[in-house]
């Protein structure tokens, strides 16, 4: 008999990571602050570095990956150590006069291997599943970029709508300051009456308690910059946009249903979250197979190597190793294995569904978004027109007052008009911008100026063809 000094303990841990790291610095704004501004591309690289946004879509990727891990790991044989002790009650045997003693405890140590060897393909459709899953999620990691670029350029673009806005209300209030002292020294000369000094000193009031406002809104705007980019904004803002002369033909222009169609055509193949659900169609596709390998037989090897056995029959004590061969067929189950396959079945139907109509969907987002960049730029032309016009007739009018032309509700309403007209077309400038970054994502194209790596991830493998 061998008996055994020291029970063997073993513990065999096996730890991987493939969690997003990166060489990120420890500033994203490094760049910007030495720089003196920041601009969308820095805003965008601080939101893709550190965005929490983007942080749980990499986290999905990463689970992917692990995923995958996991379905290799079914095929692949295990091996396990087990040490078994055993102890009941003694027991003795009386046969023909004699007397036998069981041993009331033995101990075995022995180490276990089992190697799946088919298992009707299911194995390998999980892995193939896995596969996809990782292609799927990558594209959600494209995705949530996307998502977050179009937060930040919204908020970026806003605040610098209100930094434009507050120089139109400066230079307003400057003018309207000087007409102030202007008309109150009129009045005092007797060549003004007191309801003009009354009107312009309203208006200047107004236009503070606006600029004022407005100073506000900016401050709100810069703080959302900073929810979207998770650093504070304390650097001025500097437009780096590459917007193009002619973004779009004019509306009714010749080339524009060919170029609305180009782009649509352009967003069916670059829209992350489209072919994330062309992905998960195929991933649907793999779930079929692998509900439908139940339905074929499985083959299993067990086998054991006795290391040490104590107070075991003879027999079993100089048994040093013992195989296994398990075959299992499937026979009746209730259904089960038919209702597994129906339910992937109508997942994948769902999945198909679920992908035509957001390929509408995109299609209509391009449109949308041409149509509304369309009309936006002819705003802007106008705008633009409009307010030479009004900076044409504010001199005039103040030109014609001093000569007592016209009246100082004429020139108070002139100077209004272009205030008015430069706040819309500050408003509007931005708005172009927001417009033209918005068709850019429609498409799921990389802005102009925008670094690849912060974009996309890397391109997949070529999809494996699934199982009928």
């Amino acid at each position: 008999m061998k008996h055994r000094a020291l029970l063997l303990t073993l513990v065999f841990c096996v730890t991987g990571s493939s969690s997003w790291s990166s060489d990120l610095p420890m500033d994203p704004l490094s760049d910007a602050r030495a720089r003196g501004a920041l601009t969308l591309t820095d805003s965008f690289r601080a939101a893709a570095q550190l965005n929490e946004r983007v942080a749980l879509a990499q986290e999905s990727l990463t689970q992917a990956e692990l995923l995958k891990r996991n379905a290799i790991s079914r095929v692949l044989p295990q091996l396990t150590l087990v040490d078994a002790y055993y102890r009941q009650n003694p027991v003795t045997v009386t046969n023909a006069g004699s007397a036998v003693t069981v041993s009331d405890s033995r101990n075995e140590l022995r180490v276990d291997l089992t190697q799946p060897i088919f298992h009707g393909l299911r194995d390998q459709s999980y892995i193939r599943y896995a596969k996809s899953n990782i292609q799927a999620n990558r594209y959600q990691l494209d995705e949530a970029r996307r998502l977050i670029y179009s937060d930040v350029a919204e908020a970026f673009y806003t605040a610098l709508e209100h930094e434009g806005q507050i120089r139109a209300f400066e230079e307003a209030v400057a003018a309207e300051r000087e007409r102030y002292r202007e008309i109150e020294a009129w009045y005092e000369a007797g060549l003004a009456r007191k309801t003009e000094v009354l009107l312009v000193k309203s208006t200047l009031d107004q236009d503070e308690a606006n600029l004022a406002r407005i100073r506000n809104l900016l401050s709100s705007a810069r703080q959302l910059l900073t929810f979207w980019i998770t650093v504070p904004v304390d650097l001025p803002l500097q437009d780096d946009l590459m917007l193009p002369e002619n973004p779009v033909p004019p509306l009714g222009g010749e080339g524009e249903a060919e170029a609305l169609k180009a782009m649509q055509m352009e967003a069916r193949i670059s829209r992350s979250d489209l072919r994330q659900q062309v992905q998960e169609v195929q991933s649907a596709q793999y779930q079929v197979s692998f509900a439908r390998g139940e339905y074929l037989p499985s083959l299993d090897l067990d086998a054991s190597a006795y290391l040490d056995r104590n107070n075991y029959s003879t027999f079993a004590e100089q048994t040093d190793w013992s195989a296994l061969l398990l075959f299992s067929f499937p026979l009746y189950d209730g259904g089960r294995i038919r209702s597994n396959v129906m339910t992937a079945r109508s997942l994948l139907r769902q999945a198909e569904l679920a992908r035509d109509e957001l390929t509408r969907q995109v299609e209509l987002e391009v449109k949308n978004a041409f149509l509304t960049l369309q009309s936006d730029l002819a705003t802007l032309a106008t705008l633009e027109a409009s307010v030479q016009a009004a900076d044409e007739n504010c001199r005039l009018l103040l030109e014609e007052y001093r000569q007592g032309l016209a009246s100082n509700l004429e020139v108070v309403t002139g100077q209004n008009q272009l205030l008015s007209a430069r706040i819309n077309l500050a408003h509007q400038k931005n708005q172009v911008r927001i417009d033209w970054v918005a068709l850019k994502l429609t498409q799921g194209l990389v802005p102009e100026g925008t670094p690849p790596d912060l974009w996309i991830s890397p391109p997949p493998n070529p999809p494996e063809k699934s199982e009928s």
